[in-house]
């Protein structure tokens, strides 16, 4: 399953998020027993009410969510968890290793989202001895903060996997259509799961098998949204490759590699190519 975090580091998905963990919170905190009767307080207005919940709560804590889910993609990508096996062990693994993410996050958003909130409840009185006694780290803030983290942070992972999963199933489906391609005797139907490699040579486009060479209609962009993503991968402008075919690769010159498959084979490409390769090749280790 491949991990796309597009589907999180956007402002729809942090605004969701941001706002259903915090009904989750409000539900919990202000309509239990203890809280009852808040809203007869004699400081009490709608209006006070609903901009401290866009602007205190769901605006800035947006802010905390889009750090988190960056946190979150920075780390998953680091340890190179981009691409991970679909059975129940190898995502609990996964689960487990994101774990540390919820402990650390704290320390790198709230210096951003406390200070603004400290800002914004304080701007005619900026007392420095407020915003360290009651914005800044502390025991009671990051214990106040973590079950929140805790319902963000996994609420996106669990997401990212059905989605990734989902993705999965779609490739497996896509593995018994055909691409059509076409020689001088005629049109041909290749089976997807029989293509090595896609290229690009000159203005035409060719579908590679073991056995055939066929034209395609098709440029390179359609097909690499056609072919399975956790099967294929594109290594540079004119060519996708299907990473099962890959033998290895090698440095070349000017932070260029030459990509070598199975057949013999050569692909140039550049390290940020070569990464995205690495990431996708985890299935296979």
């Amino acid at each position: 399953m491949k991990i796309d975090f597009s589907k999180i580091l956007n402002l729809k998905a942090v605004i969701i998020t941001a706002t259903c963990s915090l009904l989750v919170i409000w539900t919990t905190v202000y309509l239990s027993p203890g809280n009852q009767g808040w809203w007869n307080h004699a400081g009490f207005s709608w209006g006070n009410t609903f901009k401290f919940i866009l602007i205190d709560q769901i605006l800035i804590e947006c802010i905390s969510v889009f750090i988190i889910f960056l946190i979150l993609k920075i780390y998953v990508s680091r340890l190179r968890m981009l691409v991970i096996p679909s059975d129940f062990r190898s995502v609990c693994i996964f689960l487990a290793k994101c774990f540390p993410v919820t402990l650390i996050a704290f320390f790198l958003f709230n210096p951003v989202t406390q200070t603004l909130r400290f800002i914004y409840h304080n701007f005619n009185n900026l007392d420095l001895e407020i915003y360290f006694s009651e914005y800044f780290y502390s025991v009671k803030l990051y214990l106040t903060y973590f079950p929140v983290v805790l319902i963000q942070l996994y609420g996106a992972v669990a997401y990212l996997l059905f989605d990734a999963y989902s993705n999965k199933q779609s490739g497996q489906t896509f593995k018994k259509r055909f691409l059509e391609g076409y020689t001088e005797k005629g049109n041909k139907l290749i089976p997807i799961d029989e293509i090595i490699y896609v290229e690009k040579i000159e203005r035409k486009y060719f579908l590679q098998t073991k056995t055939d060479v066929l034209r395609t209609n098709l440029n390179i962009t359609q097909l690499q949204n056609i072919l399975p993503s956790d099967e294929f991968v594109r290594i540079n402008r004119a060519a996708i490759v299907k990473i099962s075919a890959i033998k290895g690769y090698s440095f070349w010159e000017n932070e260029k590699y030459n990509l070598t498959l199975t057949s013999g084979k050569e692909f140039t490409m550049s390290r940020v190519r070569l990464n995205k390769i690495k990431d996708s090749l985890q299935m296979l280790h």
